[in-house]
């Protein structure tokens, strides 16, 4: 397999996405209009047929180009058509030009990360439920912290409004940002703004609130999805709903709506007041790679580790 490292005005966009919706691990966050909306650029490393590619995030620090994690990408690496193995992974690996000598990012499970020298490779969860089953079997599966929260949620009977709009959630995380599941500046809000909009208008993603009893807008969450699977992204709660489990009532309710489908549901980071494991959720464990090849000097002067 002959693998090449192509900028990004090199790379044949409709081949790449089309390679994305055939892959066997394909997701929204490999797909063009994802990278091109949260990334500074983007670079790639395919091979010949765009059978194989690995998306490479760039961001520029002073006259450096280096590869860093996006905000809302929680999982990059490689996508294939075929199945991916050990030697495919390390080709890619070894394929990221010297030119980029500093690189952060979390690949996909799928994408199993041996030890290589001169790499640093660290593990990271990821939190999936299988909604095939009827609603019914999986509520069995749910544990009794999961049940119990979701009780107490109900008791201050909370109001579930599905088809909410990105504005909703903007302007709400503006005054909540203290409790909600990431800190986000100016410039991110406005990304995840047009993530949101985009997902919408193309009817992949869904935004659901969360009111009280007086029509107070507690929480918001945002989901988007591709490929029989859909991430929670991002959400943003008061206190109120931080304290009375909120949130594990929009989970139990999502899961209620979807349940008896072929679609997995996702949630990737630091789990904050909810915990996927009490919806029976199973844990993945993905890579994070990271190498310096940088003199000391410039590592100091960029300000990265």
């Amino acid at each position: 397999m002959k693998l090449t490292y192509l900028q990004h005005k090199e790379i044949d966009i409709n081949k790449w996405d089309k390679c994305i919706e055939y892959s066997v691990n394909g997701s929204f966050q490999a797909l063009s209009w994802f990278l091109n909306t949260i990334c500074q650029s983007w670079d790639a490393i395919i091979d010949e047929k765009y059978n194989c590619v690995m998306p490479l995030p760039i961001i520029t620090k002073g006259r450096k180009k280096i590869i860093l994690q996006p905000k809302f990408a929680k999982h990059l690496g490689i996508y294939s058509t075929s199945v991916i193995n050990d030697t495919m992974i390390e080709s890619f690996i070894k394929a990221i030009p010297q030119s980029l000598s500093y690189a952060s990012i979390q690949f996909n499970k799928y994408n199993k990360i041996q030890s290589l020298p001169g790499y640093s490779v660290e593990k990271g969860y990821s939190y999936d439920i299988d909604l095939i089953l009827s609603y019914h079997k999986l509520v069995e599966a749910y544990s009794d912290n999961g049940v119990e929260s979701i009780k107490k949620a109900q008791s201050y009977k909370f109001h579930i409004v599905y088809g909410m709009q990105a504005k909703d959630l903007i302007n709400f995380y503006s005054d909540n940002k203290t409790n909600s599941s990431d800190t986000l500046s100016k410039t991110d809000l406005q990304t995840l703004e047009l993530i949101i909009l985009y997902a919408l208008r193309n009817a992949i993603g869904e935004v659901i609130g969360v009111y009280n009893t007086g029509n107070k807008l507690c929480a918001v969450l945002f989901f988007i999805g591709s490929h029989q699977k859909i991430t929670l992204l991002f959400f943003a709660q008061n206190k109120s709903a931080l304290i009375n489990k909120a949130l594990y009532l929009v989970i139990d309710s999502f899961i209620k709506k979807h349940a008896e489908k072929n679609i997995i549901l996702n949630y990737t980071g630091t789990i904050f007041n909810i915990n996927f494991c009490d919806f029976g959720g199973q844990r993945s464990e993905y890579f994070k790679l990271k190498y310096n090849r940088l003199p000391f000097y410039s590592s100091l002067f960029l300000n990265i580790r």
